[in-house]
């Protein structure tokens, strides 16, 4: 957009970069559903302001501005860039991501429709994130989709370009046209690029038409496109090579545009971020965004977590929750997935109507936003530990898996990991980092909790030594039952963590893992839509499992081990035994492991029981033991890989 000369390539004998839908997850996106009039999102975009005494080249004619005039919502999910003929001179918008969001390779997918006139010029573009301080054209540039208008010809085709150092402006481009003469201004359009350390792909409602290797480029341009670019949207009026707006030329002219989605390649594994723990959401509070009113039943609703007070950045690309539900009778399950996918054939908590809570790692979706679906009507609280950041953000912690090992269990004689049990209203501090041969670089635990209530217990809260206890819950076990709860905690003062619980209960923590900074043999997240994998009930008519048996995840449904993804080594998953009657204990662990002293889940009160399980594995299958027949389903969230 700063230059627009280009030189035209066909996508003959080029690179075939092909988009794989479960190969992207989303990681920003602004779907623009805010009122009518009101400005974009000032938290996604920014504005460039001025006329072209500013730098924008080109010899443009128009004057950026921050108004509502020229940029604004239309209420109906679209933003509106208009440009206007004051009588004096032309105003229009362009707004930008710079330092609010940019990434390094994905895929960028915007739907719009777009103005034809004479001297009217929309773009869709993208710089790298170095510029300024790195001048065009060294900083380089991703032309996602240009229309040069009437003086151009181009009321049937668009262009895709790139620039970069030493470009005089002719860059490396194509063109796609409509067939049939149909015009690009009638209708919206889907406007992609896919950008990877092997090329840059170009595609209009999903035809690709321009694909450029990076091994075709100079060495300066693949340096320059190994780096982050933020994005641009904006409406020129005149210059080179579009010429000027004429008495043909009506005014306002308007770019729509419905959304703007950027994915990461699901090959590159998210990061995890520790928080102490943090109240997102209570549906029995005032009605609100994270208040009320009620989840009605057969209905779900979006929490847009970003927007929490909890300071959850934008570009999250998942989070570690722990979910409980407060039905208004009997609930059936509820199910907990990124907003703006379909609704997975899973579950994430089931009760028989009981307060009963669960872990979950959920990936981001639209906005940042999950949706949660409930089978029958109920309050749903949710509290966060922690998020996962895309490789983009550079920064955050790896996951290393050790065998499952017990670090308390306070049946034991006395001792700092040991007994006393803990009284009712009452914190211990547990030096869980002296165990387990967890190093001190550990951040965060993964650990499997089990509360063995003396009777009904209303909650248990971890939380890092040091820290204020916070107004959240780790587990529920209000039916007085062995209650088991997957926790991630932060490591606090000297490696410790306290927990409170408002009833006395012994408690059992066992370990399968820690994050700590990256290094060799840190593992990365990769997330998608939740899968069934194992479901023992079906076909119907089976019995029962019995016996440790073991089940190979690679090979299964969910496709741990689908192309490109990089070779499983930790799996997550949301567990749910259905027992026939009263269950001890159930155990998962790598299938070429001894089997651990430690406990997954327990039902002893026969109840079908969830539980979050993360579950190492280095040839990709593990192993399960239940201590009584019951049935197994297994649904997987995502898994750790390098």
């Amino acid at each position: 957009m700063i230059l627009s000369r280009m030189l035209l390539l066909t996508a003959a004998g080029c690179l075939a970069v092909q988009a794989q839908g479960p190969s992207w997850q989303m990681v920003w996106s602004d779907e623009f559903d805010g009122l009518a009039n009101n400005p974009p999102d000032p938290a996604k975009w920014g504005y460039d302001l001025g006329d072209g005494a500013q730098g924008w080249g080109n010899n443009e004619l128009e004057t950026y501005t921050n108004s509502t005039d020229n940029v604004f919502l239309d209420g109906t999910g679209n933003l509106v860039i208009r440009a206007l003929n004051t009588g004096t001179g032309f105003t229009s918008g362009r707004i930008k991501t710079a330092t609010k969001f940019a990434f390094q390779y994905g895929l960028v997918v915007v739907r719009a429709k777009i103005p034809y006139a004479q001297g009217i010029w929309p773009a869709l573009w993208m710089l790298g994130a170095i510029f300024p301080n790195v001048p065009w054209p060294d900083c380089g540039e991703i032309d996602l989709m240009e229309n040069f208008g009437v003086g151009q010809g181009d009321a049937s085709r668009v262009r895709a370009a790139i620039h970069g150092p030493g470009d005089t402006g002719v860059g490396i481009g194509g063109a796609y046209t409509l067939a049939g003469g149909q015009r690009f201004a009638d209708d919206f359009h889907v406007f992609a690029v896919q950008w990877t350390p092997d090329g840059i792909a170009f595609s209009v409602d999903g035809n690709v038409y321009l694909n450029i290797a990076s091994s075709s480029m100079p060495n300066s341009w693949q340096a320059a496109f190994s780096n982050p670019f933020f994005l641009l949207l904006n409406l020129a009026v005149g210059g080179l090579p579009v010429g000027s707006p004429d008495s043909t030329t009506p005014f306002p002219q308007q770019m729509l545009v419905d959304y703007v989605r950027v994915y990461e390649p699901s090959t590159l594994g998210n990061r995890f971020v520790p928080i102490t723990p943090c109240r997102i959401a209570d549906t029995r509070n005032p009605a609100g965004p994270f208040g009320g009113p009620a989840i009605a039943g057969q209905t779900s609703r979006d929490f847009l977590l970003p927007n929490s007070a909890c300071a959850i950045p934008a570009n999250a690309s998942a989070f570690s929750l722990n979910v409980a539900v407060v039905p208004h009778g009997q609930l059936g399950y509820v199910t907990l997935w990124p907003a703006g996918q379909p609704q997975p054939f899973v579950a994430t908590l089931i009760s028989d109507g009981r307060i009963k809570s669960n872990a979950a790692i959920v990936a981001a979706g639209a906005n940042g936003a999950i949706r949660v679906f409930a089978a029958n009507t109920t309050d749903v609280i949710l509290d966060i530990n922690g998020y996962f950041l895309p490789p983009s953000a550079q920064t955050g912690l790896a996951f290393y898996p050790v065998a499952p090992c017990r670090v308390v269990d306070t049946r034991q004689p006395p001792g700092p990991l040991g007994g006393p049990a803990l009284g009712a209203g009452s914190s211990r501090t547990f030096p869980v980092g002296t165990s387990c041969s967890l190093p001190a670089t550990a951040q965060a635990y993964s650990f499997n909790f089990a509360a063995v209530p003396t009777g009904p217990l209303g909650f248990m809260t971890a939380w890092p030594t040091g820290q204020p206890q916070p107004l959240a819950a780790s587990l529920n076990a209000l039916s007085g039952t062995v209650t088991a709860n997957a926790v991630i905690v932060p490591s606090g003062a000297g490696g410790n963590v306290d927990v409170y619980t408002t009833d006395k209960t012994d408690l059992v923590i066992d370990v399968n893992g820690y994050f700590a900074p990256p290094a060799p043999g840190g593992l990365f997240l990769y997330i998608d839509v939740p899968c069934r994998e194992l479901d023992t009930r079906q076909p119907l008519g089976t019995p029962p499992f019995s016996g440790t048996f073991n089940v190979n995840v690679v090979a299964g449904p969910c496709g741990a081990s689908r192309d490109p993804a990089p070779a499983a080594q930790a799996f997550v998953f949301s567990t749910t035994l259905v027992p026939p009657a009263g269950f001890g204990y159930l155990s998962m662990w790598p299938q070429d492991e001894a089997q651990p002293v430690v406990a997954t889940l327990s039902a002893v009160d026969g109840a079908i029981t969830s539980n979050l399980a993360i579950v190492a594995s280095t040839n990709g299958l593990i192993s399960i033991f239940p201590s009584d027949p019951a049935y197994l389903v297994l649904d997987m969230v995502g898994f750790f890989a390098p």
